[in-house]
């Protein structure tokens, strides 16, 4: 047997076929098998270029650049998907595309989308307590200016609760 085939018997429930990689479910598998045996045809690892994952450290691993807006060139095939730039999406949320849903309308895909707050009023009222003298001569026109105000509280930026991590994008 070479180096680069290897022969195991699998018997699993349900097998699912995407290009060239096959899925099991309660897989049985005899003798030792490791990580390294589980490489889709071609030598890759099965995943997709293009495709955008979370990491969980500070450097991108192999085959994977951070996405930091930096430049495609050498990368023929992750240009072919994205174009000239990965996407820049540090310290952003990502939002699915709304792909004719409507939910988000007038979008393409990778486009980006600056912050806004849905319309919205503060109702309330004011009271204006006079005291002391205060005289109303019939006829007479007596006006006052009145301003009343919402505190504003927080900070500057609207956000949820989150986790910092890096996004990553096959190569």
């Amino acid at each position: 047997m070479s180096r680069d085939s290897l022969n195991i018997n699998v018997f699993g429930e349900e097998t699912y076929f995407n290009d060239d990689v096959t899925f099991f479910k309660n897989v049985n598998i005899g003798g030792n098998v490791t990580a390294t045996s589980f490489i889709k045809s071609g030598g890759t690892d099965g995943v997709l270029t293009g495709t955008i994952h979370m990491w969980g450290g500070s450097t991108a691993p192999t085959g994977y650049l951070e996405c930091n807006g930096q430049s495609t060139s050498g990368y023929t095939a992750l240009s072919a998907v994205v174009g000239d730039n990965v996407p820049d999406l540090r310290g952003e949320f990502v939002r699915g595309w709304d792909n004719g849903r409507g939910v988000d309308t007038g979008r393409n895909i990778l486009t980006t989308q600056s912050d806004e707050f849905k319309s919205h009023t503060h109702p309330g009222s004011s009271l204006v307590k006079f005291t002391g003298g205060v005289t109303i001569s019939p006829g007479s026109s007596n006006s006052f200016d009145s301003q009343s105000s919402v505190a504003s509280d927080g900070g500057i930026e609207t956000r949820p609760r989150n986790v910092a991590l890096m996004y990553i994008i096959k190569t």
